[in-house]
This record gives C-alpha cells, structure tokens and sequence, in this order.
C-alpha cells in the first residue's frame, strides 16, 4: 500500500515499521511537509496512493481543500484529516472530503489502526455515486463532542463516575435528552433518575455512553416534518434494535465489547434515514413511496431513486466520527445478510437479526405474513435458521418492554 502523508507530524520511519503484518504491507511512505509538495506528489504521473493523510493546519495551504483535490481527482483514495476538537465541529460539512476525522495530536499507533481499518471498510466502500450524494447533504450533525469526552475520561485511570456524570451535566440539552430516554419504557427502571450520575449508576457506562450518541444524533433531526417519515416511529424501532441486538449477544455468550458495539449498532443502524429525511426530504418521500407501490425494500427504493441507502449514507457518517469499525460494518451492512455466513456472531450479526425481529413484530395486517417470511428467509440464508425460534421468544420479552 502506497500512503502520502501531508504535514509535519508523522515520518516515513515511524510508520512503515512492521507494516509488513498489516493489510496491503509493507507500506510504502511518501512524506509531503507542506501543501505544495502534497499536491505535486498527488498529481505526478503514476502516484496512485491508497490513503492520503493531512493535518490541519497545512504549512502552505488549506488541508481541507487538499483533500478535496484529492477527492475529486482520485475519488478511490481513503482520505484522512487530522484536527483538535474544536476544529472538528466546523467540518461537519465537509464529509465528503474524508473518510475519517482524526485527533490531534494523532500518535503514529493511532494513525496505523486508523490505515489498517480504512483498508478493512475500504470493501464494503458503496457505489460510485455515494460522494455526489454526501456531497448534497447540507445539514449533518458535527461530531458528538461530549461522546468522545466520556470517553477519554472513561479511559483515564483516574476516572469516577462522579467525573462523567459532571462532565455530561455541563451540556443541559444532552443531559435532558438522556434523561428522557433513561427513564423511557425501553429500560424498565424501577424509578425515575434524574441526573447523569443516577443514569451512570443504574444503567452501567456502556450503555448511557451509547444513549449519548442516539441523543446527539436524534436531537439535530428532531424536526423534520414528512407525511412519508416519523421521527418518533424511527426513535422507538432504534431503541427496540439497540435493545434487542444487545439481548441476542448476550444470549449468544459474545463477549463484552460485542455485547456493547452490538447495542451500539443497534441504536444507530438508520442513522442515515435521518440524514437522507432532513437533507432531501422530497427524494426521501418518493423512495419511500416507490417501496410502497412496487413492494420492494427501502434499501432498494433509496438505491433507484437517491443513488444510495440510508444503510451507506449513516455509516459513512459515523465513519467520519470515527466510530468503531464493527459499529460502522454493522451499520453499513444490516441489510446484507450474506457477509454473516462462516462468521462468528458479532455486532452485525446481532443488529441484521434484531432489525428483522423487530419488523417483524412491528408488522401487521396483510403484510405481517411477508414480513414474517421475509425474516425466516433472511436468517436462514445469513445461516441463523437453527437460533430463529429462540431469537422470537427473546425479541417478544424484549420488545415488549420498549
């Protein structure tokens, strides 16, 4: 693999070393210290990088425009941009430009696991035209900053959960939304809380640190007005799949971070019918529409009509707010039951199954037969038959709750 680094950070040295273990190794480094010298190796004859890394700022120019160059001269490129927290809120529209935001300071640890999982998504990179569509998209929340806050504090050794709770109570709107869905039916708690803490302590840390990023994203689309879409329905079918894919892991005796990416996933897997509502609301109404009349999937009525699925468009958003990769596959590929087979049960595996479940118990009138067969079929081909009647009973215990 070829990669060019633009800036003054990273050496060659750093990172090249034991890249021969890593996807596409060993890599070759190109190290550009300025805008200029990044644009001439980009465009010398034959270059062809597999990724292209700036920093911002760029000596010489604008690193974000770089990688626009980049984007449309060699729209096969991963491109990534390294910036500082208060930067990242001002690029949120910008996601075509990137594939992925990264810190600053970026340690070169951080950058390789960055490179090795770019390479990992890089196959399930959709269609062609998904950059001329991201590219049309004008209202896209900025990185959940309070998210990746939690969690640096989570990480410290340091760390209480009276410091979390007084870091989330320091964003008011955040902490009323989370409240809101703490003590929503979906949990079941015995009494209402009503600070970030009480919510830390009887919900554990993985989960009220996955509600903040269901929070974030739904509170920046919270007003969309479509006959064809409801932004509560939507709400309530994201909770019955976090719930449920995260019940079918631990069912399934996944381990811990399976267990959390799962409901993760699971909250977040139509994040881009969002997006797609709010952005191209009459595009969006007519996909929805087609669906209805020729009885096809919404997948496939976004695909004709917009160029893309809601599936492609969230995961290239959490993509940019550099979620997990698993999060990001289980997002992007819920709809794809065949990339399940000869695999271990993972966080695709338990949002591709809730997601059916949950339609399938949501289904009613002359449809529910279908939607009914629909799952049997789906799980069957993903080679889940086997676990299907044990799935239902678990998903009528669970969602019932929510």
């Amino acid at each position: 693999m070829r990669i060019l680094l633009a800036g003054k950070t990273w050496t060659a040295e750093a990172l090249t070393a034991e890249s021969e273990k890593f996807p596409g190794g060993p890599w070759t480094v190109v190290c550009s210290p300025d805008a200029a010298a990044a644009l001439s190796a980009v465009q010398a004859e034959g270059a062809d990088f597999d990724a292209v890394v700036a920093e911002m700022p760029l000596a010489g120019g604008d690193a974000l425009q770089f990688l626009e160059v980049v984007q449309r001269d060699h729209p096969q490129t991963l491109r990534f941009l390294s910036v500082n927290l208060t930067q990242r809120r001002t690029l949120a529209q910008s996601i075509t430009a990137m594939h992925q935001l990264l810190p600053q300071p970026c340690p070169v640890e951080t950058l390789k696991a960055a490179l090795v999982r770019g390479l990992t998504l890089r196959q399930w990179m959709p269609g062609e035209r998904l950059p001329e569509i991201l590219a049309r998209l004008q209202k896209l929340p900025s990185p959940p900053e309070i998210y990746f806050r939690v969690v640096r504090e989570l990480q410290s050794p340091d760390s209480t959960l009276d410091a979390v709770g007084a870091l989330i109570e320091k964003d008011p709107s955040m902490s009323a939304k989370l409240l809101r869905v703490a003590n929503s039916a979906a949990f079941g708690l015995a009494y209402q809380v009503t600070t970030p803490l009480e919510a830390l302590q009887v919900l554990g840390t993985e989960t009220t640190k996955s509600l903040l990023l269901l929070a974030h994203s739904f509170s920046y689309f919270e007003n969309i007005n479509s006959r064809d879409f409801s932004v509560e329905q939507l709400w309530r079918h994201s909770l019955s799949v976090g719930r449920l894919a995260e019940a079918l892991a631990r069912q399934e005796r996944a381990e811990a971070r399976v267990v959390s990416e799962a409901f993760t996933a699971g909250l977040l897997h139509d994040l881009g019918k969002l997006v797609l509502a709010a952005n191209l609301p009459e595009d969006y109404s007519r996909a929805v529409r087609l669906g209805r009349e020729k009885d096809i999937s919404l997948s496939a009525a976004e695909a004709e009509v917009i160029g893309a699925s809601h599936a492609e468009v969230g995961a290239a958003l959490l993509g940019v707010w550099g979620l997990p990769l698993d999060i990001v596959e289980a997002v992007i590929l819920h709809h794809a039951p065949g990339w399940m087979l000869d695999r271990a049960f993972c966080p695709l595996s338990a949002v591709a199954a809730a997601n059916w479940l949950c339609h399938e118990l949501e289904a009613s009138g002359e449809k529910a037969a279908a939607v009914v067969e629909a799952t049997q079929k789906s799980l069957e081909a993903a080679g889940w038959g086997e676990q299907l009647p044990g799935w239902r009973e678990l998903a009528k215990e669970t969602i019932t709750q929510v």
